[in-house]
């Protein structure tokens, strides 16, 4: 049901994607998809995709990466950038999840959701998970969909 009104919103170009041309729109769902297969340190479900994309006037996704030092805190930043970028209105809910190797801090994962935050509402609806990955040695990614 989500990965259908996720859909049914990008053929009503109601969903933003950045950084644009890094991956398709059906790339992501597919992302997105075995996120919610993959089990993690904080699993998502389609019910909580459900919860951010029900009543969504519009989508935007964001993909991210950072690799070296302070990995959580470059991301937090790229997000704080995006902003003008984005012309997002506050969001009403977010969904973002962060995948990492098993150096990925608490700190790192604190540094990217205050980067989300700034995207968001006081009242806002969030829901994160965390995965993870060692083949990623010394990255952090970060998916997020923000519900505006």
């Amino acid at each position: 049901m989500p990965f259908k009104l996720l859909t049914d919103l990008y053929f009503d170009n109601k969903v933003q994607v950045i950084p644009s041309g890094a991956m398709s729109f059906f790339g992501y769902l597919y992302k997105l998809e075995n996120i919610i297969k993959t089990p993690g340190l904080i699993n998502l479900e389609e019910a909580d995709l459900q919860t951010i994309v029900f009543g969504a006037k519009k989508i935007t996704i964001i993909n991210l990466e950072s690799k070296g030092k302070d990995k959580g805190t470059q991301i937090g930043n790229k997000l704080k950038q995006l902003i003008p970028e984005a012309r997002i209105q506050k969001g009403v809910g977010a969904i973002f999840h962060v995948i990492g190797n098993s150096s990925l801090t608490l700190y790192e994962v604190n540094d990217v959701a205050e980067g989300v935050y700034t995207f968001l509402n006081d009242d806002a609806n969030i829901i994160f998970g965390a995965t993870i990955d060692e083949k990623l040695k010394d990255t952090v990614q970060l998916l997020l969909l923000l519900a505006e």
